[in-house]
């Protein structure tokens, strides 16, 4: 697929040393403003597109701490209260007990992708701890679910389960896929073959969706996991690789399009 053209604004000029650049400012991720430069504006345009991606992935980190950080946090926070010994055995605990299934928790539920490099091997602690250790998981994934953050719970409801909302399915180009609507968006459900090819006017985010999720789909071009999507339209799009009206080409058993389904609460 052609890439497209991109749309480089017309950046100011400043001299430094008697050298021509091109310049901008953006604002880091602590809210101060810092400048780019560039001997051309296409120079510059990519510094600034690099820039502003290294600034958001920043901020959603600080957002959204990890586990483990939230652990160390923890643990930072009872050194003043404990013998090192007992703080030894909390981290020990931790690393073995609370971060790798919090971590294969949110890998099963499939929400993010999910990287870990650590695979600690579980070490010896007696029953009493251990069910203390698990009474605190099951605590925190009421306190995460009450919060509103989802990383432990499914896209798609469980099939034993009372939801009602009807499989749809769709068809393009070598692409056949099935999914459903949630509370969320629209999951295209694991299983579903994606279409090999995209057109020239494959929509940039569908684009984007391809290569986030692309260790999601084997070499058979089959999804390994659901995925989620903010609408049909854009699950479409994932789907066959162009733009496509979700409410067109998702369609139940019966053939009636998604637009002619009634809305399930």
């Amino acid at each position: 697929m052609a890439k497209k053209k991109k749309n480089i604004p017309q950046y100011g000029t400043v001299t430094r040393k008697g050298v021509l650049y091109y310049r901008t400012r953006i604002l880091d991720a602590d809210g101060k403003q810092v400048s780019l430069y560039g001997t051309t504006c296409e120079e510059l345009y990519d510094k600034e597109q690099e820039a502003r991606r290294q600034v958001a992935e920043i901020i959603f980190h600080r957002e959204h701490p990890t586990v483990a950080e939230y652990c160390e946090k923890w643990l930072l926070m009872q050194s003043a209260k404990v013998s090192p010994a007992t703080l030894k055995g909390y981290a020990s605990n931790m690393k073995n007990y609370i971060i790798k299934p919090f971590c294969n928790m949110a890998i099963e539920a499939g929400r993010y992708v999910v990287k870990n490099g650590n695979d600690p091997n579980p070490g010896n602690i007696t029953e009493e701890t251990e069910s203390e250790l698990e009474e605190f998981i099951d605590y925190a994934k009421i306190v995460m679910g009450t919060l509103g953050h989802k990383v432990f719970e499914p896209f798609a409801p469980p099939t034993e389960s009372t939801d009602t909302e009807p499989v749809l399915y769709m068809e393009y180009g070598k692409g056949k896929a099935s999914g459903k609507r949630t509370s969320d968006g629209f999951v295209v459900l694991k299983g579903s073959i994606i279409n090999p090819t995209m057109t020239k006017s494959c929509p940039e985010r569908s684009v984007k969706d391809r290569k986030k999720y692309k260790d999601r789909i084997d070499s058979n071009g089959i999804l390994t996991a659901d995925v989620l999507f903010s609408s049909p339209s854009s699950a479409a799009g994932f789907v066959g690789g162009a733009s496509l009206s979700g409410n067109a080409h998702w369609k139940d058993a019966d053939g009636k399009t998604l637009k002619e389904l009634p809305e399930t609460e």
